[in-house]
């Protein structure tokens, strides 16, 4: 017969074992369809040099009919507060090709105030094509999947959201402070959306979903370095003005970013508050 001090452990390792199980069955229910990025991916891409950034300034980016920029006329959104980090929010689908264009721009301009671990990739797939019949459906086109990456930054804060996965179920709900942010810039809570503090919101991807259709990761990565790249003027164009609305938010800060040629370039393109 087991001694009580057994009977104890075996009954912590059994609670162990069914917590871990159910970790592992919340981390699958919420999966977007993503998988985990090669960390040569997340290098890469805080690996743009600054001097490519002020080459291409607003790069070959859409303008205010397709990428609409509102100004929001504020600050502190998110529980963010003047002379706090300013408070960034992304809002997607995972079967969106829109979306996944949009995530390489964000995390470039993310990448130059701070730090992501946990980035994953994604593959649009073709329910865009299918389910919803869009033309051109742009399908499989490869992205950054945000939904469990850690983001470490002096200067911003980031929150992700991931409406949809890449067979068109529901998985996150944006909460009712996020929800409000959002719906300040469209009412409809469309999607590629990205909320900068109460400063801007940005809608739409700011280039064709074509330009990176059928690359692999790898490859887009390797063209943000490359100046005269159309994979580099439609990626980093969009960063430096995603980057030159965060340094509005924030006041110009850091210095070494906001100040930097390209980022000064992009500013051109927000429209005033």
């Amino acid at each position: 017969m087991p001694t009580a001090k057994k009977v104890s452990t075996f009954a912590v390792l059994i609670a162990l074992v069914l917590a871990l199980a159910a970790a592992t069955a919340l981390a699958a229910g919420r999966s977007d369809g993503s998988k985990p990025a090669p960390a040569s991916i997340a290098k890469g891409i805080a690996a743009v040099p600054p001097s490519t950034f002020d080459k291409i300034g607003k790069g070959a980016i859409y303008g205010p009919k397709d990428f609409q920029i509102t100004p929001l006329g504020g600050k502190g959104g998110l529980g963010g507060a003047e002379g706090e980090k300013v408070p960034v929010l992304t809002y997607n689908a995972a079967w969106c090709p829109h979306c996944a264009a949009n995530s390489w721009a964000l995390a470039a301009a993310l990448s130059r105030f701070g730090t992501f671990k946990g980035l994953r990739l994604v593959d649009t797939g073709t329910y865009y094509e299918k389910v919803l019949e869009a033309k051109p459906a742009y399908s499989h086109t490869k992205g950054i999947s945000f939904i469990d990456a850690t983001y470490t930054s002096e200067w911003v804060e980031f929150a992700a959201v991931v409406a949809y996965d890449v067979n068109g179920k529901k998985l996150q709900k944006p909460n009712g402070e996020e929800t409000k942010l959002l719906k300040s810039f469209d009412p409809e809570l469309g999607f590629p959306a990205v909320a900068i503090d109460k400063s801007f919101g940005l809608l739409g991807s700011g280039y064709d979903p074509g330009v990176i259709q059928g690359k692999e990761p790898a490859a887009i990565v390797a063209a943000l370095k490359s100046p005269s790249s159309p994979i580099a003027k439609a990626i980093d164009g969009e960063a430096n003005v995603i980057t030159a609305a965060i340094c509005e938010a924030d006041d110009l800060q850091p210095e070494e970013v906001c100040a930097s040629l390209g980022v000064q370039k992009a500013m051109k393109h927000l429209p005033k508050q």
